[in-house]
C-alpha cells in the first residue's frame, strides 16, 4: 500500500476512494465487522459582524472488518457539505497535502477525504499498522508538545477536536515489547504539512509571527507552496514507554519535516511571490503521567535543537537557526459537587535567538477547563479558557451539550477571542462566533 501510495500518488488516492466501498460492504457482512455512520449539522453566526458565517452537514463513513483474530481492515471516508462558508470560501487549494493525501474537492462546496484507510496485523502482544492513519504522541489537552507526529488543519484555529483536526497520514507503524519497555515505531513517507488558513479565510492567520513580520493589516503578496513530495523526505519516530509504580515514563524522538512553513519572497514572472518552504527538525522529548488520590499530573519537556525560525533581514522574510525548549506541565482535579478541572502551564523558550527573530523570545501559556455534566449526564456544561500571558490576550469557550434519547447530540458553542491583534489569540478578535450543532450517530 505504501509503494502505490507514493509511487503513483494521485492514482493512489483515487484508487484508496474506490476500494473503500468495497470494504465496507465486505465489513456490513462479515461475521465480526463494524459499519458506522457519523453525521453533524453545524450552523455558525460571527457575532461582531453580525451574519451568518457556516452552514454545513458532515458525514464520516467507517467500516472495522476482523479477518481472523490478528488482521483487521480499517476504512473510513468523510464528506463535508458547505451551503455557507465563511471559515473557507471557494475552493480551497490544499496545496501543502501530498499528492496521495490530498482532499477531493468536486465543488466549491463538497469536500470528500479519505480519513482511514489500514491493515491491523495483532501478532501476540505486538501491533503493526500500515495504511493512512493518526499516531498521537502526547498527554495534554489541546496543547501540542510531543504531539508532533502528524500535522493538524487549522481551518478552525484550534477548537475542532484534535481526533478530528490531526491530519492522517499514509504510515507505518509498530507497537512491540523491548526489553521490559514498551516501544513504538514510526515512519510517515507521507509529506503532508500544516493545513493554513488561505487569505479571507474566518480563521486566516494574521499576528505579524504568522506573516513572517508582516502588520495585521498590510496586504500579502501571492503565495505559493514548494512542498517537497518525495517519501524520503519524510518523518521517523521512535519512543520507548514504562510505568514505574504508579507513573507511566517516555522517551520520544523523531526526526523529519518540520511542519510549520518558512517564506521568502522571490520574483515570478516579473511580480513579487511569497512562497512557503519546509526544512527538518529533530525533536528530543520525555513525558510522565501519574496519578495520586483524585488528581492526575501530566508533564512534558522537549527540545528542538538548531530549529530554522522565521526571522526578517533588511526587512526582507528570511529564516535562521536556534534552539528551542519547551515544558508543559498538566493537572487534572476531581473537583468538588462532580466537577472536573484541569489546568495547564507551557514555558517556550528561543536560546540562542537569532537576530530578528519574528516570534517572541518566550511565550507562557496558561489553560483551564471547568466540566459538570447534570440530569443524569445528558446535559453537560464546559468553560474552556486559553491565555498566552507573554502577549495578554486569550480565549474563552463555553460549550453546551444535551444528549437526546436517541444518542443524538444537540450543543451550543460561544468563542470569544480578546487582546492586542499582534497576539496568538488577539488576532482574532473581530472573529468572536456562537455555533449550533447537532452530532448523531447511525
Amino acid at each position: 500500500m505504501i509503494a502505490i501510495g507514493f509511487r503513483g500518488r494521485a492514482s493512489a488516492r483515487a484508487l484508496s476512494l474506490a476500494l473503500l466501498p468495497g470494504l465496507l460492504l465486505v465489513s456490513a457482512t462479515a461475521p465480526r465487522a463494524e459499519v458506522s455512520l457519523d453525521g453533524s449539522f453545524r450552523f455558525g453566526y460571527g457575532t461582531r459582524e453580525r451574519e451568518l458565517m457556516e452552514g454545513s452537514a458532515q458525514l464520516e463513513l467507517r467500516g472495522d472488518h476482523d479477518i481472523n483474530d490478528s488482521l483487521a481492515v480499517v476504512g473510513s471516508v468523510r464528506a463535508r457539505i458547505q451551503s455557507i462558508d465563511l471559515l473557507e470560501p471557494g475552493t480551497p487549494a490544499y496545496d501543502t497535502y501530498s499528492d496521495a493525501s490530498r482532499p477531493w474537492t468536486p465543488s466549491s462546496q463538497v469536500t470528500v477525504e479519505l480519513r482511514d484507510f489500514f491493515v491491523e496485523w495483532r501478532p501476540g502482544e505486538q501491533r503493526f499498522i500500515v495504511g493512512k492513519q493518526q499516531v498521537v504522541w502526547g498527554n495534554l489537552d489541546g496543547l501540542r508538545v510531543l504531539d508532533q507526529m502528524n500535522p493538524h488543519s487549522f481551518r478552525e484555529f484550534i477548537l475542532a477536536d484534535f481526533d478530528e483536526s490531526r491530519i492522517n497520514l499514509w504510515s507505518v507503524y509498530g507497537d512491540l515489547s523491548l526489553l521490559g519497555f514498551r516501544a513504538e515505531l514510526l515512519w510517515n513517507p507521507d509529506t503532508t504539512v500544516h493545513d493554513i488558513p488561505e487569505a479571507g479565510a474566518w480563521f486566516e492567520l494574521t499576528a505579524p509571527r504568522f506573516r513572517y513580520g508582516a502588520d495585521p493589516d498590510a496586504p500579502g503578496l501571492p503565495v505559493r507552496t514548494d512542498l517537497p513530495q518525495d517519501f524520503e523526505d519524510g518523518t521517523i519516530g521512535g519512543r520507548l514507554s514504562r510505568r514505574v509504580g504508579g507513573t507511566e515514563l517516555r522517551l520520544q524522538a523523531q526526526t523529519g519535516l518540520d511542519y510549520e512553513p518558512l517564506g521568502r519572497v522571490i520574483i515570478d514572472d516579473g511580480q513579487p511571490v511569497l512562497e512557503r518552504y519546509y526544512e527538518r527538525r529533530e525533536i528530543y522529548g520525555a513525558s510522565l503521567e501519574t496519578a495520586f488520590g483524585g488528581y492526575v499530573l501530566r508533564g512534558e519537556l522537549s527540545a528542538q535543537p538548531k530549529r530554522f525560525l522565521p526571522v526578517l533581514t533588511d526587512g526582507r522574510p528570511d529564516a535562521a537557526t536556534g534552539d528551542q525548549w519547551t515544558a508543559a506541565l498538566g493537572l487534572d482535579v476531581d473537583a468538588p459537587f462532580d466537577t472536573f478541572l484541569n489546568v495547564q502551564y507551557v514555558f517556550d523558550r528561543i536560546e540562542k535567538a537569532p537576530e530578528g527573530l519574528i516570534r517572541n523570545k518566550t511565550d507562557h501559556i496558561v489553560t483551564a477547563t471547568l466540566r459538570r455534566s447534570f440530569a443524569y449526564e445528558a446535559l453537560a456544561v464546559e468553560a474552556r479558557w486559553y491565555g498566552n500571558l507573554e502577549d495578554n490576550d486569550g480565549l474563552a469557550r463555553l460549550i453546551l451539550r444535551y444528549t437526546m434519547d436517541g444518542g443524538a447530540t444537540l450543543g451550543l458553542s460561544g468563542d470569544y477571542f480578546y487582546g492586542q491583534v499582534e497576539g496568538i489569540f488577539g488576532q482574532f478578535k473581530e472573529r468572536d462566533r456562537i455555533t449550533l450543532f447537532v452530532d448523531f450517530r447511525i
